[in-house]
């Protein structure tokens, strides 16, 4: 995993699938490090995920408790199709925002 700063976003590029308990716990670690160093807006790159499942699901439902906190966001860039059809489904644009671009994330 890779973060760079835009702004006040954090922006954190996901290089594999968040599907396996070694794959979850790592960006769990890796986020939560983020956040304990006062990254409370961050976004998510997915242009590497194909996949995720209920334990990847359940980490970013995690940080965005935790992030609700601190008055912090998440949102997500670079969604495939597939990922963007299960979060709808799971309403999750009720929660985060969606960047089609990393141009479109404001400063």
């Amino acid at each position: 995993m890779d973060m760079t700063v835009k702004g006040n976003y954090s922006i954190i590029k996901i290089e594999n699938n968040l599907t396996t308990d070694i794959e979850t716990n790592a960006f769990k670690d890796f986020v939560q490090k983020a956040i304990d160093d006062g990254a409370y807006y961050i976004i998510f790159d997915f242009s590497k995920i194909r996949e995720i499942n209920s334990n990847g699901i359940g980490k970013i439902l995690l940080f965005y408790k935790k992030l609700k906190e601190y008055n912090g966001t998440i949102g997500f860039v670079n969604l495939s199709d597939s990922i963007r059809d299960l979060f709808e489904k799971l309403m999750f644009f009720n929660l985060f925002k969606e960047y089609k671009s990393e141009a479109d994330i404001e400063d």
